[in-house]
């Protein structure tokens, strides 16, 4: 496959690199097409593309003699220009690349590269780029459980679907690839994630090709809405007999870094008299359907340390709490230390138990969860519809659970957009439009105003952060 650039007066940098900070900022500061090449094949053969300027950042990614055939390789190609820049997290501890840099005449970033802007500041002086910053960089969400059958997939749609009806754009990422659960509800597609895996077609990703695989959800649509991509994880026939386990976790990284851009190309984000909110084929909200085996593929806890947020939905039924414990138990004791700032992004939405069912009162929920896991924020309760919630799910086409013509969906979407601006007053966001006002059959909501009607929606599925006393009947 030829590896190009979105524009062609534009470097092309490869980034041999599996730091997630780093990359997002280098996409921001719109130096040029983002190239991540974590294996020296995806390395050569990006060498042996046809980009006129490719500019080679190699960190501790690769080995000293890795980074010495790297240089031979490009100092080799005379068709064309390829610079190198090397970083490294510890440059005074590494005297064999600082003795290497010195022979090849390489130059060495002085600065640790946990230092991202003043590694990029450096980046921009070596190659004389001009700097051209973008606030872009979508809102990065995970949705994660510690066992299935938690209500995970339910959450996730209906998240889109309520962001969405406000006026963001929003991504659908299925990265469960053992049990792809948002395919039945999307619709089943030949597209998937795993074409896209550097370790399945040992091709540098790129924006273009996660771009490719994006399949554009026919949602309803309003005056105002935004739209609805999904990113399948099914897994083809043609790659099943090639994907020994599961995609890597430097897959993942790297798919990661990509989706942090929204997916949009270099050349939208160059256009700076564009809203860098309202981008065309970009999207403002990723939220991403995490597996629940969180300590072999910790995607969740990723996207806290990388900058996102993680949202918990929990049932209230023993097992559900017990799992949800642990969850919170094991980012607890893995973030405190080293990322202890990430844990006020960690959010939950409790569920409503089946009718009938034999559980504590909400309240006593709300209170050992707060107990045991006080840095987590509570958004919300989800009412239990099962009847809108299944009438959806047997639609021919994709239906969203708010449209189903019965009683449920109404409350359904009003604890949706209650919880969604819950979620916004915590991360601070601005969404574009208000929640839709919802009429209701007795004479005394009739009469009034819509801003009480508004806020009275609000408060019925809010969780009072100071008492545990209000429950949702």
């Amino acid at each position: 496959m030829t590896i190009r650039s979105d524009e062609p007066d534009m470097p092309g940098i490869v980034l041999c690199t599996h730091d997630t900070s780093l990359t997002a900022a280098l996409q921001q500061a719109q130096y040029g097409a983002i190239i991540i090449a974590s294996t020296m094949e995806m390395l050569a053969r990006v060498i042996q593309g046809n980009l006129a300027q490719i500019i080679l950042v190699c960190d501790d990614a690769f080995s000293v003699r890795d980074i010495e055939r790297i240089i031979q390789a490009a100092r080799a190609d005379h068709a064309r220009t390829v610079r190198i820049a090397l970083i490294s997290a510890r440059p005074d501890q590494r005297p064999h690349l600082v003795s290497l840099a010195s022979q090849w005449a390489v130059p060495l970033c002085p600065t640790s590269m946990q230092d991202s802007a003043a590694v990029i500041a450096w980046i921009a002086n070596q190659f004389s780029f001009s700097r051209r910053w973008s606030s872009r960089r979508a809102h990065m969400l995970a949705v994660g459980v510690a066992k299935g059958g938690s209500g995970k997939t339910v959450i996730t749609t209906l998240l889109a679907e309520t962001i969405r009806r406000r006026g963001w754009s929003v991504l659908v990422v299925d990265s469960d690839i053992a049990n792809p659960g948002l395919s039945s509800r999307y619709g089943e597609y030949r597209k998937s994630l795993l074409y896209c895996l550097p370790s399945v077609s040992h091709i540098p990703l790129t924006v273009e090709r996660v771009r490719e695989q994006v399949v554009s959800v026919a949602a309803q649509q309003r005056d105002g809405w935004g739209s609805l991509g999904f990113l399948p994880s099914t897994m083809p026939t043609a790659i099943a007999s090639h994907l020994t386990s599961d995609m890597t976790f430097n897959d993942w990284t790297d798919l990661y870094t990509i989706l942090c851009s929204g997916l949009a190309s270099a050349q939208e984000l160059s256009n700076e008299t564009r809203d860098s909110h309202s981008l065309p084929s970009s999207y403002d909200v990723v939220i991403i359907d995490t597996p629940p085996d969180y300590t072999r593929r910790p995607y969740g806890i990723h996207t806290l340390v990388a900058g996102g947020s993680l949202i918990m939905p929990t049932m209230i039924g023993k097992h559900d709490r017990v799992g949800a414990r642990n969850l919170t138990h094991y980012i607890s004791a893995t973030l405190r230390d080293s990322h202890a700032s990430v844990l006020d992004r960690c959010f939950q939405i409790l569920i409503e138990p089946e009718r009938g069912s034999v559980v504590p009162r909400m309240s006593d929920v709300i209170a050992e969860f707060r107990e045991h896991a006080p840095f987590v924020r509570q958004l919300g309760v989800l009412p239990r519809e099962p009847e809108a919630i299944s009438r959806a799910d047997q639609a021919d086409t994709y239906t969203c659970p708010f449209d189903v013509p019965c009683e449920g969906a109404r409350r359904l979407e009003q604890a949706m957009h209650a919880i969604v601006d819950e979620l916004a007053k915590e991360l601070s966001w601005t969404l574009p439009l208000p929640p839709p006002t919802f009429d209701d059959d007795s004479s005394l909501w009739k009469w009034m105003p819509s801003w009480v009607r508004r806020l009275t929606a609000r408060n019925r599925f809010r969780i009072d952060p100071t008492t545990v006393e209000g429950e949702t009947q």
